[in-house]
């Protein structure tokens, strides 16, 4: 029993490692390219237009193949979808300085494999770790993902400040392929589902709308799919536009805007180092209410500020209670869902957040043109707020 107990920690810690180890290498490659491609979507027209198209070109592939990427997710080995798709990104993003007209067309293909690797990414946890552990790993996750958020941004505006676009997104192919590296140590297989986590139906024909029937009869996953919904318009506005107001009306550069992402990225990182021992208090649907409510007011007040080091202490605000949303969230949907219909639960949410994401970009990307900036990232703010008031009842109506 003891070497039983010692191999399973052994192979969580393990496992833990290569996965989340495979995502921070990955995640800084990503914000490089991510501030390169939207720094150059703003000094070529300097139109709010014109950064939120490019988002619309990197959530199309999440809208159109979501629905697939799930099925796959289920039937496929997991693993092997997370290392050929790193290998099939850093192809593409290599091609991005070779052939620079076709830059949008490559941003789409990479969104496309990163459709199938994001299902797979959150949906494989449960089959690498024990469940009473998926907590501990998830805010080890989160704690990884907030350091990124502070050496990306700022590593990104060093790069932009002293070298060539082109070198961007060499470093973003070679972190594609570190990624691949350490995603082969993970220990991988797909173990017998015990029966309390079975679905209690026999699956009907697998469909989108069978999953979406599935999720409205889980009171939680209801909750969390219809918030999640919610975020993504607001978020769709948001991480377009916020660039433009940190240039506009902060009248800041690329480096300033590393900096107010940094310091959201500290504060993500401080809190996730002590959500593990909070989560062991307080419930998961809690935690996620109080962490939308305080993410909401937080994006409500950044745009009625200008100054720059207030900026940063609101999004330093923000970055805590991203952090609780992020770990909540995705644990909630990890220990509520069938196994056997992770992938396409994990679709499912994926898929709404980008529908809205991608409408709000087409919408409030030209709107921002007529109205301005700051008013359309205040009713962002104000979607969110919104969104943690509906979580609120719809948690108060489950347990009635």
């Amino acid at each position: 029993m003891e070497r039983k107990r010692f191999f399973m920690k052994s192979r969580t810690r393990q496992n833990t490692v290569c996965l989340v180890g495979a995502r921070m290498i990955s995640d800084v490659g990503n914000w490089i390219d991510r501030i390169a491609v939207l720094t150059l979507a703003a000094q070529a027209t300097g139109a709010a237009s014109s950064t939120s198209f490019v988002s619309i070109i990197t959530l199309l592939p999440y809208i159109l193949f979501s629905p697939l990427a799930g099925k796959v997710a289920d039937r496929f080995d997991q693993k092997k979808i997370l290392i050929f798709g790193d290998l099939l990104r850093a192809v593409f993003v290599l091609c991005i300085p070779f052939f620079p007209d076709g830059m949008l067309f490559f941003l789409f293909l990479v969104s496309l494999v990163s459709t199938f690797t994001d299902v797979c990414s959150d949906s494989i946890v449960p089959f690498l770790v024990e469940e009473t552990q998926l907590k501990h790993v998830n805010s080890i996750d989160s704690s990884m993902s907030s350091l990124i958020m502070v050496v990306g941004p700022s590593l990104s505006g060093v790069l932009l400040a002293f070298l060539s676009v082109e070198v961007c997104f060499y470093i973003d192919s070679a972190s594609f392929l570190l990624s691949a590296l350490l995603l082969l140590g993970l220990s991988y297989h797909r173990a017998p589902v015990p029966a309390s986590r079975l679905s209690s139906k026999p699956e009907k024909k697998d469909t989108f709308f069978e999953t979406l029937r599935y999720v409205r009869a889980q009171p939680k996953l209801l909750s969390v799919t219809v918030t999640i919904a919610a975020v993504g318009l607001a978020a769709g506005m948001l991480n377009s536009l916020l660039i433009l107001y940190v240039y506009d009306y902060m009248h800041q550069n690329s480096a300033g805007y590393g900096a107010i992402l940094s310091a959201k990225g500290v504060a993500m990182l401080l809190a996730s180092a002590v959500l593990y021992k909070l989560l062991e208090k307080v419930s998961c649907e809690w935690l996620f209410n109080v962490s939308l409510l305080g993410l909401g007011l937080s994006l409500l007040l950044f745009p009625l500020n200008t100054v720059f080091a207030i900026g940063m202490l609101i999004q330093a605000a923000n970055g805590v209670f991203n952090a609780g949303y992020a770990v909540a969230r995705v644990t909630l949907v990890q220990t509520t869902a069938a196994p056997e219909r992770l992938g396409r639960v994990f679709s499912v949410n994926s898929l709404l957040s980008n529908i809205l994401s991608i409408t709000s970009l087409g919408v409030f990307g030209l709107l921002a043109d007529e109205i301005g900036v700051r008013t359309v990232l205040l009713i962002g703010g104000g979607i969110v707020t919104a969104a943690a008031g509906l979580s609120f009842f719809l948690f108060r109506k489950k347990e009635a």
